[in-house]
């Protein structure tokens, strides 16, 4: 049995984490056998983590039915980059169109509001900022009421932000 997630690291990276859950059977020359399940974890940049997670699986397997001795061994596993946690949830395509229409409701390009709201496109907002956008899309008057507060509503240039930032 297998999971994967990404996770994100501190330093902003991405990491694929992986949990294999394996069940690994032992025969001797009579044919007896043990069975033993373990769980490895791995995680890793590249397409390495799922390796790792059934490298430590077997190696613990091994561990275990063959009882040996790891007091004085270095575990080459020790040197897996730590995550800080799970990547954000990216928009639906729905949300994306909902952030478009209210782009247009208001009259500013979406590409001066994500970089207002810290998104460099729309393919990378997260569910956490589009949230965030529609509060502030809710204090933002339409570009056809005539006129209106100008402290209220974003300049036209690309390099301006919401005022609600």
């Amino acid at each position: 049995d297998q999971t994967r997630e990404e996770r994100r690291t501190a330093k902003g990276g991405m990491l694929l984490y992986s949990v294999c859950r394996m069940k690994y059977t032992f025969y001797a020359e009579d044919g007896s056998h043990i069975e033993a399940v373990v769980v490895g974890e791995g995680m890793d940049s590249g397409d390495k983590a799922t390796n790792k997670a059934m490298s430590a699986a077997f190696k613990y397997a091994c561990f275990q039915v063959f009882c040996i001795p790891t007091e004085e061994m270095k575990d080459p596993d020790a040197e897996t980059p730590p995550a800080s946690e799970k990547a954000p949830e990216l928009a639906t395509e729905a949300m994306r169109n909902v952030f478009l229409k209210e782009c247009d409701r208001i009259g500013k390009s979406p590409k001066c509001i994500l970089k207002a709201i810290g998104v460099d496109s729309l393919e990378h907002l997260t569910v956490e900022r589009f949230q965030s956008a529609m509060k502030s899309f809710k204090n933002t008057p339409d570009k056809s009421k005539g006129k209106v507060d100008p402290a209220t509503v974003p300049p036209e240039d690309e390099t301006s932000g919401l005022p609600f930032n």
